[in-house]
């Protein structure tokens, strides 16, 4: 980790209508763009290390789900 090369990213990609975006941050926008494509903007990225910039698109889909969060108490040392 080089902390005096990390950045802020403000991130926009330009993807076929039908598919989803993901990054590192919440989506912000999704505008029109040429027939058929929309470009869809994220939110600003905290500082951050530059291989830490991710992104993906496909056909995914979004589930909700809840999960009951239980404690586990370990030993430490």
């Amino acid at each position: 980790d080089e902390p005096n090369l990390k950045a802020t990213f403000d991130f926009e990609i330009e993807i076929p209508d039908d598919l989803v975006a993901l990054s590192n941050m919440p989506e912000k926008q999704t505008r029109k763009s040429k027939d058929g494509y929309k470009v869809v903007s994220f939110d600003r990225t905290p500082v951050m290390s530059t291989y830490l910039l991710a992104w993906a698109f496909g056909d995914f889909v979004g589930q909700d789900c809840c999960t009951i969060r239980q404690r586990a108490d370990l030993d430490c040392r």
